[in-house]
């Protein structure tokens, strides 16, 4: 069964989640007042600052929860692996792993426009999300290892710089997991950890995917974001493909 699209109702829950509200301007402002409290202006600003303070923390209690998102999240993804599958065009009896997602912060988030009151966050769990994800899908077919890559915007559900790979599992040498490989690509965020799944070709080339989060299909063994266990037995069962296919 085809995954129904989200609702524009549930894109701006998941704007809303990012929604960047910018407390720090609050607080420039608060201490500017302060500074100035003694004459009208400086109250004025000092008011300003606190309103928007108040509205910031206000926002933050209805922000929605990290299971929600992460619902609204598997049933976008659970769309984009049905994209992969056509982009692929392979007959379902096929594909002889569920498919699997792999996540991390796209470099591009900085630059989206639609994106500028957004921003990526790290939950209570300590795992971070963001609005705009670059998503590789791992499409494990009877004599070949598909891969179908994107920019996924999750606010308004574009996709974006499409990339479809077919490799022949006798063509590739190794599949590993590298673990807890900090984040550069933002300084602050270098406390978040991404893994890295890595596909070595025998011609030399290496497909390095970064990883914060893998999804699974809902009904595939997997329903949302893989735990290390579920994830490291999907690359097991790929890893003896490789071995029986050679």
């Amino acid at each position: 069964m085809t995954p129904q699209s989200l609702s524009d109702d549930e894109r701006s829950r998941i704007r809303f989640y990012f929604l960047d509200s910018r407390l720090r301007y609050g607080l420039i402002l608060l201490v500017f007042g302060l500074i100035l409290i003694e004459v009208t202006l400086g109250k004025l600003i000092f008011l300003a600052g606190l309103t928007w303070l108040g509205a910031g923390l206000a926002l933050a209690t209805k922000r929605p929860s990290e299971k929600e998102l992460d619902q609204l999240l598997s049933r976008d993804l659970s769309s984009l692996i049905e994209a992969a599958a056509r982009a692929l065009d392979r007959p379902e009896d096929d594909i002889q792993v569920p498919p699997v997602a792999l996540l991390s912060p796209s470099p591009l988030v900085a630059q989206a426009t639609d994106l500028r009151s957004v921003r990526p966050r790290s939950g209570r769990d300590g795992h971070l999300r963001s609005p705009l994800n670059r998503a590789v899908i791992l499409m494990p077919m009877e004599d070949q290892l598909g891969l179908y890559s994107c920019d996924q915007n999750a606010v308004n559900g574009q996709i974006s710089n499409i990339s479809v790979e077919e490799h022949h599992y006798r063509d590739i040498a190794s599949v590993r997991m590298e673990e807890n490989l900090a984040s550069t690509a933002n300084p602050a965020r270098r406390s978040a950890s991404i893994q890295r799944l890595s596909l070595e070709l025998t011609n030399g080339r290496i497909v390095a995917v970064p990883v914060v989060a893998a999804w699974q299909k809902p009904g595939t063994g997997g329903d949302g974001v893989l735990g290390p266990t579920e994830l490291e037995k999907t690359l097991g069962a790929i890893r003896v493909l490789l071995r029986d296919r050679r």
